[in-house]
């Protein structure tokens, strides 16, 4: 066996894997943001007790004396 071109076609291979992780990667987030894009636009965008509307303070509630 030749092990003296082993070095540049490892080096290759990792440059590869590398490669195909980063673009995996870029891919999942893409596909993230659209799917959170999507349900805000069927959700109306707000969640939560408030829904967006600003807080107010009632007064005369549970422990004001």
């Amino acid at each position: 066996m030749n092990y003296t071109d082993t070095g540049w076609k490892r080096l290759a291979a990792t440059g590869a894997v590398l490669a195909i992780s980063a673009a995996a990667s870029v891919y999942v987030v893409r596909a993230m943001r659209d799917h959170q894009r999507q349900r805000e636009l069927t959700d109306g965008g707000r969640r939560g007790p408030t829904a967006g509307r600003p807080l107010t303070l009632i007064r005369g509630g549970a422990g004001e004396g």
